[in-house]
């Protein structure tokens, strides 16, 4: 199952080797009028009673670019900050 394809309370499962599954939390879906997507996702380690968080965001460059502090050289044709 590819991750796009995920909806909250999904439960990605790792593959043979790797310890860390992740569990959909909360997907916003693509909005044409914001021009992005996004999901909050809880990693879980096997045997943790604990979780941490990360928040993903898949969209148009120049519409994520006044959003981040710090980016790579060459993000849009800009320098590095």
């Amino acid at each position: 199952m590819e991750i796009s394809a995920c909806i909250a309370g999904d439960i990605v499962m790792p593959n043979k080797g790797r310890r860390v599954s992740m569990r959909i939390v909360h997907r916003h879906h693509f909005s044409s009028a914001l021009k992005r997507m996004s999901a909050i996702v809880s990693l879980q380690n096997p045997g943790s009673s604990s979780s941490e968080y990360m928040v993903t965001v898949k969209g148009a460059p120049e519409t994520l670019r006044p959003m981040v502090s710090v980016t790579w050289y060459g993000y849009c044709g800009q320098e590095l900050l």
